[in-house]
């Protein structure tokens, strides 16, 4: 075999090497974002002219950012840079511009993503307390998917910076998308307290609260007896519907708060039980939040399946009857009604009206529990 068919077959064996390896001996990695915030950028001594464009210029190109102009934030971020490489304004900006423009690509931009990364880490190695390079790393992270590391960053934010209000803003959004309520609510209390006009706050403490209050009722709770437990949820929901009420003073026409203080001062009244004082008075006015969201959202099956669902409790079943039926005739499919319905007709003795129900709900959008309790039931004669 002469030395040429022996060299092409060894360049031939080399291509194979590489691609049965993934390239990964072949080719350079791609760089990480830490890699691109290894290498701190020149220093540079400016004029006074100088800085005072830089200023103006970074200033003018966060301007930009805010307003969800990226294209014009990157290009002005990078103008900066090439007069001022250490400014971290300018490199914050840049990074988050790149990030943006990266996610709005469909498939995302993963190369400019990681770029936009890279200069946000170097912006946060040039300056650590820096508010805003903090705040648009976290809100990249949040873009990328990584609500628990972006948590983590504006932790750090806000430990620096405790009265930073969209450092405050964006650490209640990420801890309520996470369903962390007990670390969203001190969150969205402290941003109240400075803005306390902020519907999108009051809205989401006010869900919070609803849910703060149902984990005592399941025993996740500190408190071991009962009877405490019940106590300190029926505060919780009144404090919930009182954060609802606030919310409507700022979102007069959005049916949500009216139906959310509704369900909360429901929850309360049950979870109270049986026998409390004004017990009637109590849910009449519940069902006329009801209704007063109905009005404003009337093809909502929710409202009235919450009439339905205070008549119940109230015992005032033709009533909770009539309710049910006609969240049923909006939606014919709306799982609350018609499985509360069933249980009044079979608690009334109409329990083939009953398995009707039951049998349309196994078709539905139901629990594991709930299925195996229908079975049950359907078992019966």
């Amino acid at each position: 075999m002469g030395r040429d068919r022996m060299d092409d077959m060894r360049r031939c064996w080399s291509v194979v090497v590489c691609l049965l390896a993934g390239m990964s001996s072949c080719a350079s990695p791609q760089p990480t974002p830490a890699d691109f915030a290894q290498q701190l950028p020149p220093k540079r001594d400016l004029t006074k002219a100088e800085r005072e464009r830089v200023q103006r210029e970074s200033a003018r190109a966060l301007e930009d950012l805010v307003a969800g102009r990226y294209v014009e934030a990157r290009d002005r971020a990078r103008e900066v840079l090439d007069v001022h490489p250490r400014s971290v304004r300018a490199r914050a900006v840049l990074g988050r511009s790149l990030g943006a423009l990266a996610w709005a690509e469909e498939p995302p931009d993963h190369a400019m993503a990681t770029e936009a990364e890279g200069h946000l880490m170097l912006a946060l190695r040039l300056a650590p307390d820096d508010a805003e390079a903090r705040l648009f790393f976290a809100q990249l992270l949040i873009a990328e998917g990584h609500l628990s590391r972006a948590g983590q960053e504006l932790e750090v934010l806000l430990s620096k910076h405790p009265r930073h209000q969209p450092g405050l803003r964006a650490a209640a959004s990420v801890r309520y998308e996470l369903g962390e309520e007990r670390a969203a609510a001190p969150l969205l209390s402290r941003l109240l307290t400075q803005a306390p006009q902020d519907a999108w706050a009051l809205y989401r403490l006010a869900n919070c609260r609803v849910q703060l209050a149902d984990a005592h009722l399941r025993g996740d709770s500190e408190l071991s007896n009962k009877q405490d437990r019940v106590e300190v949820a029926v505060e919780a929901f009144h404090l919930a519907a009182k954060t609802f009420l606030e919310y409507q003073s700022v979102a007069r026409d959005d049916p949500a708060g009216y139906l959310g203080e509704a369900h909360a001062r429901y929850r309360a009244l049950v979870a109270g039980g049986k026998d409390q004082q004004g017990e009637r008075s109590t849910g009449a006015a519940i069902v006329a939040l009801f209704q007063r969201a109905g009005k404003l959202d009337p093809k909502n099956p929710a409202t009235l399946h919450g009439e339905g669902a205070v008549f119940d409790f109230l015992e005032d079943r033709e009533r909770a009857r009539v309710a049910y039926e006609a969240a049923l005739r909006l939606d014919a499919n709306h799982v609350p009604s018609l499985l509360n319905l069933a249980a009044l007709f079979y608690e009334d003795g109409q329990k083939e009206k009953a398995r009707d129900l039951w049998r349309r709900a196994l078709n539905l959008n139901i629990t594991a529990g709930e299925k195996r309790e229908i079975r049950k039931l359907l078992k019966e004669k």
